[in-house]
């Protein structure tokens, strides 16, 4: 008889032959072989599943946006990712602006950023939620306005920038164009960085 090397090189995909053993067996339905002469099947890695509609050599790939545990066996076992949301094994779909979802599975997005605050499309945290432009705060913290005489263009933890001299602007302001000149001033409504924009009324005249 050939040795069991030269008879194991002979059993195909999806079959597994023992040390000392003369036959091929068949992998399990959980477990797959991917080259001749395998002297054990292996189980599918996390990402994939076992397809039984496929050959007994390979694993699925879960859908986009969805990742399943090591040695999966259904398309069940392909969970959406954070940040996405569908049913279990089927396509997943990016949580909408202004919500969160922090968990694997088939859970909605329903959390919502706090208030004043929004995130991006596909948001997985809600450290994401940023305050939004004429708003201060923390990232996943409530925001408040800019103060009265400030304001901030972006949206994001930076603090609210005061409005450039002898100029004010309401609560709540996002342009540095909020800030208008005060009482006794006149100027641009646009500011330079490091000019004056609003300058005092001439002698013998008001505002």
């Amino acid at each position: 008889d050939p040795p069991v090397e030269s008879h194991c090189a002979r059993c195909d995909l999806g079959q597994y032959s023992l040390k000392g053993l003369a036959s091929c067996i068949m992998c399990s339905s959980t477990t797959f072989s991917d080259a001749p002469g395998s002297k054990a099947c292996k189980a599918c890695p996390a990402g994939k599943f076992d397809d039984p509609t496929t050959s007994s050599d390979t694993c699925a790939n879960c859908p986009a946006h969805s990742d399943s545990e090591a040695a999966s066996v259904k398309s069940t076992d392909c969970k959406c990712m954070p940040g996405y949301t569908g049913p279990d094994g089927g396509m997943c779909e990016e949580c909408p602006e202004g919500t969160y979802k922090d968990t694997f599975g088939s859970e909605p997005c329903v959390n919502l950023c706090p208030a004043n605050s929004n995130s991006p499309a596909g948001s997985d945290e809600i450290t994401d939620c940023e305050c939004n432009a004429g708003y201060e705060g923390d990232d996943g913290e409530v925001c408040t306005p800019c103060e009265a005489g400030k304001f901030t263009p972006t949206a994001g933890a930076d603090d609210c920038t005061p409005c450039p001299p002898n100029s004010f602007s309401q609560v709540g302001s996002s342009e540095v164009t909020d800030c208008t000149c005060n009482r006794g001033y006149t100027g641009a409504l646009f500011y330079v960085k490091g000019g004056e924009i609003c300058e005092a009324c001439e002698a013998g005249t008001y505002k």
